[in-house]
């Protein structure tokens, strides 16, 4: 079965020398790309909505037009990583031959998904609920429209989508490695769902998202698809490979930032190989 997992970047960045990871340039409409990087504007496409989707653009373009048999979509600066010792913790190393083994491989991945479907990452736990943050962050007016789009188009997942906001964590960063075939079943659902979402918002403000709203609203919706179509999910270990970004052209003045991401915990001081 082949393996090919996606580095989401708006950015030139380091890769991980392991060959199924493959360079994808997110919100590319318009922009110029580094040669040999993916681009998130070819074929079906919603690149030009990247400030309100964020990584999610490449998630629609990997559904749309890739088709290797595991897939996966991980942050320039986020991996999954084969690591003892902790779980559910941004940490920050060194991309170098010396530590190169911590990013998971391919080898490593499909070892672990024969006998799982998905790795997902999970955020730290907040003393506050998942709706509490989010309406805090963006107001209740979308979640409200998430609401009312599930209740009408999807009433089986009403009381799951109201169990995950009334949470503490949730599915973090719209990040996976998993099958093709649940990663597809996911976002048929997802688009769906944010689309509607994003329509009901224009039609009431006359205006579409600008600051990663439907990107975090992904997150959350995540973990409500996998607990309702009992999806044999696994939390796995994140390291993160450099520090946030605040120079992220979807980063807009005000955007929400979790408390998680400003964790600096270097376990590695290789030099760069």
């Amino acid at each position: 079965m082949s393996t090919e997992i996606f580095v989401v970047t708006h950015k030139e960045t380091q890769m991980p020398e392991e060959p199924c990871y493959t360079p994808l340039f997110v919100g590319a409409a318009g922009r110029t790309v580094p040669e040999g990087y993916r681009r998130d504007d070819t074929g079906d496409n919603i690149s030009a909505k990247n400030d309100s989707y964020c990584e999610l653009t490449g998630g629609y373009w990997l559904w749309m037009n890739t088709d290797a048999g595991i897939t996966g979509l991980v942050h320039y600066r986020r991996f999954f990583a084969h690591v003892k010792g902790f779980e559910y913790k941004s940490k920050h190393i060194v991309l170098s031959k010396k530590n190169a083994y911590r990013i998971l491989s391919a080898a490593e991945a499909e070892k672990i998904l024969a006998g799982c479907d998905i790795l997902v990452k999970k955020s730290r736990t907040y003393k506050e609920t998942n709706e509490t943050l989010f309406y805090r962050d963006f107001g209740a007016e979308i979640m409200d429209e998430a609401r009312a789009v599930v209740q009408s188009q999807y009433p089986e997942y009403s009381s799951g989508f109201d169990r995950n906001l009334n949470m503490h964590y949730h599915v973090n960063c719209n990040m996976f490695i998993g099958h093709k075939e649940i990663a597809d079943r996911y976002y048929d659902w997802l688009f769906d769902v944010l689309g509607r979402v994003d329509e009901a918002h224009k039609n009431r403000t006359g205006d579409r998202f600008h600051n990663r709203e439907l990107g975090y609203l992904g997150e959350i919706l995540f973990g409500v698809w996998l607990d309702h179509n009992r999806i044999n999910y696994r939390f796995y270990p994140v390291v993160c490979t450099s520090e946030l970004d605040y120079t992220h052209p979807g980063r807009a003045e005000g955007c929400l930032v979790y408390p998680h991401e400003l964790i600096r915990l270097k376990f590695s001081r290789a030099k760069n190989g």
